[in-house]
């Protein structure tokens, strides 16, 4: 990681801190660019051993053991290389990331301006209100903080609550049946990768949490005046 990116990437990402000679640490090797070009869009592509991503001041090639490249240095597009980072990381181990917030073992999740945000303000020790993680351990399926925040950008801490309910924003059922709501979860997820195998994994993973997890129509009041 850039050493003059480092300060703010650790105060960024300080309530996710962890150490330990036991952990199995993913090895960035980034060094700093400002000639890189910031272009908009973000690509990745697949590589001979792996991927390899590019775009807004990122160059980078990924594999399952670590990624090296260089990357403007700018925490918010620091920030844009972990999401693919994690997103692809979780899919190997029993996970996802989505597009959610996370509150009390609940997940509100549903189409931009919807009020996904909104169904989390004022509550305390929320998960996350932009992107939130799902993880599968030992046959129970969890919801976890992620740093990935929108307005709440540190003031959400490392933490996991077991998964209990989905609340699509959006959609006018209070009970929506187990394909329907499959739909709804793969629609929110969070993947930036094109292989066959990693989607079908998603695609269980969406099929294990929609039979296995009850979900439900939400219209909070920021929808209800958001729709009329």
């Amino acid at each position: 990681m850039p050493d003059n990116i480092v300060p703010y990437v650790e105060k960024r990402y300080c309530k996710f801190k962890v150490s330990g000679s036991s952990l199995n640490f993913y090895k960035l090797n980034i060094t700093a660019d400002r000639k890189s070009g910031l272009s908009k869009r973000i690509e990745v592509k697949t590589a001979k051993s792996g991927w390899h991503i590019e775009g807004r001041g990122i160059n980078v090639n990924l594999t399952g053991n670590g990624a090296d490249g260089k990357i403007f240095p700018d925490v918010h597009i620091v920030d844009s290389l972990l999401r693919i980072i994690y997103s692809y990381l979780l899919v190997k181990n029993n996970g996802l990331l989505m597009h959610a917030a996370g509150y009390a073992g609940n997940v509100y999740t549903g189409p931009a301006g919807t009020g996904k945000t909104t169904s989390v303000r004022g509550k305390k020790n929320i998960l996350g209100d932009d992107i939130i993680s799902l993880r599968k351990s030992e046959g129970t399926w969890y919801i976890y903080s992620t740093p990935f925040t929108g307005e709440f950008e540190g003031m959400v801490n490392s933490r996991r609550e077991q998964l209990q309910s989905f609340y699509i924003l959006s959609s006018v059922k209070a009970n929506i049946k187990s394909p329907e709501l499959m739909r709804k979860i793969f629609r929110n997820v969070v993947y930036f990768f094109s292989d066959k195998h990693g989607i079908n994994k998603l695609m269980e993973y969406c099929e294990d949490l929609a039979y296995n997890i009850p979900g439900y129509g939400y219209k909070n009041k920021h929808e209800h005046e958001y729709n009329n």
